[in-house]
């Protein structure tokens, strides 16, 4: 199963990610790593946005098929991105990071809401919707520390959708 964390930027989602990856032993897609693989100089607009998203689920795919457990941190603020990585990816399991928009920019660790404020770019949340998906397998709350044992039920929540879904179908 794939795991794919969604949530506004700042919301915790590759913290939760690597506490996913080092309970359950996967392997962490973190959407920004990937993001200056394809795009060094990325300019945030809604086609780029798409390659990057696809191809994230392109490679969170190809490990699964590698029978890896890839876990997924990626902002996916559109319906239709996340769905174009269903698309893509078969099985995910989704988990909302959920945080209020008011703590996300007071952590800001790379000064994200600042710049977006401050004119720049087309930030989730401020210049394009952020649109929580009605679709979540799981939502945590990300404003706080997340216990270990949510930690630890996501992974069998995956493990358990994973093992009730036939392969490559969407659930």
């Amino acid at each position: 199963m794939i795991v794919w964390i969604t949530g506004r930027p700042a919301s915790g989602k590759t913290t939760l990610a690597r506490r996913v990856v080092e309970a359950a032993g996967g392997v962490l897609v973190d959407s920004d790593e990937v993001r200056r693989a394809i795009t060094p100089h990325p300019t945030y607009t809604a086609d780029e946005r798409a390659i990057v998203y696809r191809s994230i689920a392109y490679l969170a795919r190809r490990m699964h098929d590698a029978g890896l457990f890839p876990v997924v941190a990626a902002t996916a603020h559109d319906p239709a991105l996340r769905a174009a990585a269903r698309e893509v990816c078969g099985d995910v399991f989704l988990v909302l990071a959920d945080c209020p928009l008011e703590v996300c920019e007071a952590r800001d660790p790379k000064e994200l809401y600042r710049a977006a404020r401050s004119g720049g770019g087309t930030m989730p949340g401020v210049h394009v919707p952020w649109v929580d998906p009605s679709d979540a397998d799981l939502v945590v709350a990300t404003d706080r520390e997340v216990p270990d044992e949510v930690i630890a039920a996501i992974a069998r929540a995956a493990r358990r959708a994973a093992k009730s879904t036939p392969a490559g179908a969407p659930r």
